[in-house]
């Protein structure tokens, strides 16, 4: 599969993990996976070894595709159209087969979940989820699922957490990587100065979502 521009790969953010920049013509690598299982991230196998199983439904924010393995959800993002993002899935996974999930499969069960969390009557959702990256990338990962609703960390801090307090770029790049929408909650990191950064499915959104939060969490107290 041909790299996006702009995209970093696993050698890279390694580097920037470490603070050391990347030498030009660097040769990389396809990202080894995580040797340990989690509950909630998964490394098992390599992609295009699984059958996914998908369900897309149309939102204020595009059109929202969820897929899953046999391990967990997958992906779920946001595009123009459910052809669209179903070529992306592909791409990602490829040499896998693809068929519409069932009212009762995962799937669908969490997209109706998200959809309600997107119309701000209820919170994001939690499930199973197997998620495939580098090291590093996978644990930014299992961080975000940490940090509660209505709460946010700048990406400084972030990488504090993480015991890698130059690797500032990296973490940014590990969310701008994140291929489960809301799952993996990169919207509730900031920059420094308290505004929005990026969000790689819009600002819009990001902003949505965090208000959201911030109310239901106020609502609780």
């Amino acid at each position: 599969m041909q790299r996006r521009q702009g995209q970093r790969t696993g050698a890279q953010d390694l580097f920037l993990e470490k603070g050391v920049t990347m030498p030009t013509g660097h040769r990389t690598t396809r990202p080894r996976t995580v040797p340990r299982p989690s509950p909630t991230a998964s490394t098992a196998r390599p992609r295009g070894s699984a059958a996914l199983r998908t369900a897309a439904a149309r939102t204020a924010f595009g059109h929202l595709l969820v897929a899953d393995t046999a391990i967990g959800v997958c992906f779920a993002e946001f595009g123009p159209d459910a052809a669209t993002l179903r070529t992306r899935l592909a791409e990602l996974w490829p040499n896998t087969t693809l068929r519409r999930a069932q009212p009762h499969e995962r799937p669908a069960r969490v997209l109706k979940a998200l959809l309600t969390c997107l119309e701000g009557k209820g919170p994001c959702p939690t499930t199973e989820l197997d998620l495939r990256g580098t090291d590093f990338r996978i644990k930014v990962w299992r961080m975000l699922q940490r940090v509660k609703p209505g709460r946010t960390l700048s990406y400084t801090e972030l990488a504090r957490r993480l015991g890698k307090p130059s690797a500032i770029r990296a973490v940014a790049s590990a969310c701008g990587a994140n291929t489960v929408a809301l799952l993996v909650p990169c919207h509730r990191i900031l920059r420094s100065d308290g505004t929005l950064g990026g969000y790689r499915w819009g600002l819009p959104l990001k902003q949505h979502l965090l208000e959201h939060e911030k109310r239901a969490g106020n609502a609780l107290e």
